[in-house]
């Protein structure tokens, strides 16, 4: 009696990323690495320093190593779920924008600041982290998605103070 072997189990290739799925997780980075440099000024102190009556080391710390450790600690999550899951990772990222940058308005002193700040980054963090690996991912045109990725990111960062500069002389840091 002749028994047929049994067929060997397909294994299928995991569907990879199209190209639009990077726009999610791209635009939350890109809003934080904004909010990142938008605290600074190119002409001297700013508002945030003169309201809250902060050193420009207290400034340094609560600006800018607060921002960038929150970003340290979630970018590794971003790398690791973002390229399965950009969408959820995306719109936490922005949930920890939105509630960073609400703190941050609401800052009396540096210790709120300082946590706003912290939350700001771990969203920024987490959104860059997603970005990179759904680049990673991609099939077609990884290059050009990565090199628009990363022009914007840098337009962000340098137009953020004077953006910031002309946003808060009409309204305040608020």
């Amino acid at each position: 009696m002749y028994v047929t072997p049994p067929t060997p189990p397909v294994t299928r290739p995991g569907a990879a990323p199209v190209w639009w799925q990077v726009f999610g997780p791209a635009f939350a980075a890109l809003i934080g690495l904004f909010m990142l440099t938008v605290l600074y000024r190119f002409d001297g102190m700013s508002d945030i320093q003169r309201d809250l009556g902060l050193s420009s080391q207290a400034v340094l710390l609560s600006g800018l190593v607060a921002y960038l450790a929150g970003a340290a600690l979630a970018a590794p999550a971003g790398l690791l779920l973002g390229a399965r899951f950009p969408t959820g990772m995306a719109i936490p990222a922005i949930g920890f924008l939105l509630l960073g940058a609400v703190l941050t308005a609401f800052a009396d002193a540096g210790a709120l600041l300082l946590a706003g700040r912290a939350l700001s980054g771990l969203g920024t963090g987490a959104a860059a982290g997603a970005t990179v690996a759904v680049i990673l991912r991609l099939r077609e045109r990884r290059g050009v998605i990565a090199g628009v990725a990363a022009a914007l990111a840098v337009l962000a960062l340098v137009l953020a103070p004077v953006i910031g500069r002309v946003i808060s002389d009409a309204a305040g840091f608020r």
